[in-house]
């Protein structure tokens, strides 16, 4: 039936009350009628009422339109009301969390059938059916839903049916959903457009808050490792529902086991640390899984996805020896027990350097540190080009300025690896104390004065730490490591420090002899920088080392020798490892991505003396899983130096490819490349719990109304009061009409006219 007309509703704006608005303009009226009234203008009397009258009725019109009237005039509609229904269809709606072998999505289909929800929906409104996920997509009929929907936007979800759905004639939105959000998208700012137009959010939620689950929630671990280098992964577990549980956790490789272990449940979370080591190069992908447990409902998180990229770059370590000679006794030179230690791990190049001109060794192809063009490198490309400086009885005096400066930048800003091992011209005793070099070993030492003790014998002592700590650990069966140390051989000399820096960790200790700080350092590592330092007070050479370097080990042989300085190199290249030794770099977050992911990479620049190029043209080739290949300039970052970044969209599963070039205005600076790997989401199993929180302040904020699936019946009932046809209001400005202006422009044209003929100005 049709709808009586209300009457109009007459508005100004601003709203102002019309008792004001009519005595502003009555006195400013009466102004202009008295200022033409005044008796000192020479004028006819008509004349002055006709000036008047053109002046009032001028401000009358003017008045008007800054008022700015409107009218707002109900008007019937023969166009029946719509109503908009949007199914969930993102993974988590396949969850079978409730009452039988039925997802969320088919527990809500049937009930819906039970009641007839659509059928009787269908009679009384036009219904627009939509599925959402990242999205929101008109759909003919919804019984071939499908919950595929790697992610789940609300947000986008909502501002799509605001837009594409909602209309004059809509009284309503029918939102089915878990609300298990993975995006975190600004979802109240999203549904704002269906409070403005009073269109209520009518949301039907399905699943379940508490669900028993063991998810593998995240993985930490080196992106970019040296092959046959142990690898830590750390990893995170949440449980629900199980309470204190025990559960086994592995990671895999290519379907074999590389680490497992029992983890135990005390709280709702749990983390595990997992050692491996990679025999292959390249892109290796490993994963992490818990085996179903009982009781069990969700399967997919059981399991996540990790890679690491592995790689065949040796660690180059720059050695300088003071001890040069080799005697009668021994059938090696000195320091080449320490370079054979090293080159058994084929990661390690070694280039020794004698502290003096050795005709034998130059004749070997051993060079000397003042070398003009063999020697110690005086440029920072080329000490830039090591990995670790090992620095063995040699006297700062052999160095330059410039060179100390540059080794604490290498070590500091460049994350290379220092190690100063004891001698007669090492520490304090080479005049180290209070040098630049000083503020990067773990040690403090009291200049000459420390000098050095020799011609004893000492084992030293592990503190409690060190049996934990990477360098010393010689074997992984934590007993016999407590076993090889405490069969160590001794040592013949040490030099004197007096104490371990705040920041450093004490490895090994004098085993009875003290300092006013307690008992004498003899090993000390600590972190500097992005790089890291070892202090080795005694000598790894004869006369001090000799039983160290020879019979550190088993049968006669040194295997614990060779071990513990493999180990030390490895830790103290960390940082190296990790970062390719050039001038250009592609850096990316991860090097596994999932599908909606955005991929940020990074391409770090630097110039040929290693500082951050701050002028270079930047851009990269970025290769997807079907060969295109999409090319980009990148931008400066504004706050880092040498950086320059961009963002690249994971749409597909499979292997991107970044080449990154750099050029500068000398030309090429150079290039690099990376590799990552991305794979189907599975996020939407991680964020899978009902958030009846949310949608219930949803359905809140639009006037609406959440339902629990066995609340469905009482939508109909809502909905009965919006069957009807829908009221659409006309509203028209009274004031935005050419004849207005037009008439105001006559009337000040009249009365300039009349004005003109009187003589006025």
């Amino acid at each position: 039936m049709a709808h009586a007309h209300p009457d109009p509703e007459w508005s100004l704006y601003p709203p102002w009350p019309w008792g004001a608005f009519l005595a502003l303009a009555a006195a400013i009226l009466a102004l202009a009628a008295w200022l033409y009234q005044s008796r000192r203008l020479d004028l006819p009397r008509g004349t002055r009422w006709g000036l008047s009258g053109l002046r009032l009725g001028c401000l009358v019109l003017i008045l008007a339109c800054v008022s700015r009237p409107t009218v707002r005039r109900p008007i019937a509609s023969n166009v029946d009301p719509n109503l908009v229904v949007a199914v969930d269809v993102s993974a988590s709606m396949s969850i079978e969390d409730q009452d039988g072998p039925a997802s969320r999505l088919d527990r809500f289909r049937r009930l819906a059938g039970d009641l007839g929800l659509f059928e009787a929906l269908a009679q009384r409104y036009r219904l627009r059916l939509f599925e959402f996920d990242g999205g929101a997509r008109e759909v003919a009929t919804l019984a071939g839903l499908r919950p595929r929907g790697g992610v789940t936007d609300l947000a986008q979800s909502l501002s799509d049916l605001a837009q594409g759905a909602v209309d004059a004639n809509t009284v309503g939105v029918v939102l089915i959903t878990d609300g298990a959000d993975t995006t975190g998208g600004d979802i109240g700012a999203a549904s704002e457009p269906m409070e403005r137009r009073g269109v209520p959010l009518l949301i039907a939620g399905t699943g379940s808050e508490e669900v028993r689950d063991i998810e593998v929630a995240s993985i930490s671990t080196r992106r970019i490792v040296r092959l046959n280098t142990t690898v830590e992964a750390r990893v995170k577990l949440r449980q629900h529902g199980f309470g204190r549980h025990l559960a086994p956790v592995r990671v895999r490789r290519a379907g074999e086991t590389a680490a497992e272990k029992e983890v135990a449940f005390l709280e709702e979370t749990a983390t595990a640390v997992f050692e491996f080591t990679p025999a292959e190069e390249g892109l290796l992908r490993y994963t992490v899984e818990v085996p179903v447990q009982a009781g069990e409902v969700i399967r997919e998180n059981n399991r996540r996805d990790f890679s690491i990229f592995s790689s065949r770059r040796k660690i180059r370590v720059l050695y300088l020896e003071g001890s040069q000679y080799r005697r009668a006794d021994r059938p090696l030179w000195e320091f080449q027990y320490l370079v054979q230690a090293l080159l058994e791990d084929k990661d390690v190049e070694v280039i020794p350097l004698f502290r003096d001109n050795v005709e034998a060794a130059e004749r070997a192809g051993i060079s000397y540190l003042l070398h003009p063009d063999k020697g110690f490198p005086r440029t920072r490309k080329d000490l830039f080009k090591h990995d670790i400086v090992i620095s063995s009885d040699i006297g700062m005096d052999q160095f330059t300025d410039g060179q100390l400066r540059n080794l604490v930048d290498f070590v500091g800003e460049f994350g290379g690896g220092y190690v100063m091992v004891g001698g007669w011209t090492s520490f304090g005793a080479g005049d180290y104390d209070d040098s630049v070099v000083d503020q990067m070993l773990p040690v403090d030492m009291l200049g000459r004065a420390d000098r050095y003790t020799e011609g004893v014998q000492v084992r030293w002592e592990l503190s409690p730490e060190a049996y934990e700590h990477p360098i010393m650990r010689l074997s992984m069966d934590p007993v016999k490591n407590r076993s090889i140390w405490k069969s160590m051989p001794s040592f013949y000399g040490y030099n004197n420090v007096l104490r371990a820096k705040p920041a450093a960790t004490v490895l090994a200790v004098h085993p009875y002899e003290s300092t006013p700080y307690g008992r004498k350092v003899l090993l000390a590592v600590q972190h500097y920088g992005k790089g890291r330092s070892m202090a080795f007070m005694p000598d790894t050479t004869a006369g001090w080392g000799k039983d160290f370097e020879d019979f550190f080990g088993e049968s006669g042989d040194n295997r614990y020798f060779r071990h513990f300085w493999k180990n030390a190199i490895r830790w103290l290249a960390a940082y190296r490892i990790n970062v390719p030794n050039q001038l250009v770099t592609v850096h990316t977050e991860r090097n596994l991505y999932e599908t909606g992911d955005k991929a940020l990479a990074e391409v770090s620049v630097l110039n040929q003396d290693y500082q951050p190029s701050r002028d270079a043209e930047v851009e990269i080739d970025v290769r997807g899983p079907e060969g295109d290949t999409l090319r980009r300039r990148l931008a400066a970052d504004l706050h880092r130096d040498g950086i320059y970044a961009g963002e690249f969209a994971i749409a597909l599963p499979g292997l991107y490819h970044f080449h990154a070039r750099a050029r500068d205005a000398q030309g090429l600076v150079g290039d690099d490349e990376a590799e990552v790997e991305a794979q189907t989401s599975s996020r939407e199993y991680r964020h899978y719990a009902l958030n009846r929180q949310l949608l219930k302040a949803l359905a809140t904020a639009t006037q609406g109304r959440y339902y629990g699936l066995d609340q469905l019946a009482e939508l109909l009932g809502d909905l009965a009061e919006a069957n009807r046809r829908t009221v659409q209001v006309e509203t028209r400005d009274l004031w935005d009409h050419v004849l207005i202006y037009l008439a105001i422009l006559g009337l000040l044209a009249c009365e300039w006219v009349v004005r003109k003929k009187n003589g006025l100005l």
